[in-house]
């Protein structure tokens, strides 16, 4: 119900419908429980630095893995 009187208002003030008329109202879900919910600016660029090192420590730990395992079987090819 809310959705479809959501659309009539988006098709008669914007021009658009109801895919966009959706995404408006999750976006705006998003941004209201993140208000509330107490997250700040400060809270979201900490969690993505967080995210970031996590990323960064796992390629090295690839890396290293990869060069141990190229180290390995280039020894044993040497043999």
């Amino acid at each position: 119900m809310f959705y479809q009187v959501l659309d009539r208002v988006m098709v008669a003030m914007y021009g658009f419908g109801s895919a966009v008329g959706k995404c408006l109202v999750l976006m705006l879900a998003l941004a209201a429980s993140a208000g509330l919910g107490g997250c700040t600016a400060h809270d979201w660029v900490h969690a993505a630095g967080s995210i970031l090192q996590a990323r960064d420590a796992y390629d090295k730990q690839a890396r290293g893995d990869s060069i141990a395992k190229a180290n390995s079987a280039a020894a044993q090819a040497g043999r």
